[in-house]
């Protein structure tokens, strides 16, 4: 799935007319006027673009956008893909050591939450999918 609204250089909110003077000028990308000039199909799109776009943050927020894994092959226009740390890191001593431990800590706590929050949303986009196709 693609993110169209990003590849048209539109908000979300865009109208239709908006919508489709931004297809006139990406001839390529023509084929989508069908979902995003009917009102049904673009509302289903709306609803999916939102939690691929959950998901994308999500992923990049738990460092899982750093390999090639399935969501950056199947959603590329989702990734949230990370940028370059600069610099080396030292290493650190005594008091940054222990408060570096702590941090990597709550760190791990925050990612196992954010985690199960993904796992929901896949869970619900999943579900959203079937109950709309089915």
């Amino acid at each position: 799935m693609r993110d169209l609204y990003h590849r048209l250089e539109l908000e979300p909110t865009a109208t239709e007319e908006q919508i489709a003077a931004a297809l006139e000028e990406h001839p390529d990308l023509q084929g989508y006027s069908a979902i995003l000039l009917d009102e049904e199909r673009r509302a289903l799109y709306d609803r999916v673009h939102a939690t691929l776009k959950m998901i994308g943050t999500l992923r990049f927020r738990l460092d899982l956008d750093k390999s090639e894994a399935w969501f950056i092959r199947r959603y590329p226009d989702f990734a949230i893909m990370p940028k370059p740390i600069l610099g080396a890191a030292e290493q650190d001593t005594g008091e940054e050591a222990a408060k570096t431990a702590s941090r990597r800590k709550k760190e791990r706590r925050r990612k196992r939450l954010l985690f199960a929050a993904l796992a929901a949303l896949v869970v619900a986009a999943a579900i959203l999918l079937v109950l709309t196709f089915y």
